[in-house]
């Protein structure tokens, strides 16, 4: 499944630690072979018309939207930030 990464979100991943970007660029390579696969735990965000999240690790979040077979990555954040959005 092919996946397009909106300018916010590169912005964003720049500023993170070198070892998230890399947890968060697996997580992206993991949505695009199997997005169904269990251990990204993916589901639709509550409250969202269209935003799905997907696991990067215990504590952290990647948000995407789905349009076709196209992937658009939106944000990776701490869950608890979801959480409270």
């Amino acid at each position: 499944m092919p996946f397009v990464l909106n300018r916010k979100f590169r912005r964003r991943l720049n500023k993170k630690p070198p070892k998230m970007r890399d947890a968060v660029m697996r997580t992206i390579a993991k949505l695009d072979e199997d997005p169904k696969r269990p251990g990204l735990r993916v589901h639709q965000v509550e409250g969202t018309h269209g935003v799905w999240e997907a696991s990067i690790d215990d504590a952290n979040r990647l948000t995407f939207e789905r349009e076709g077979d196209l992937l658009i990555i939106l944000n990776s954040c701490n869950h608890h930030i979801l959480r409270n959005a």
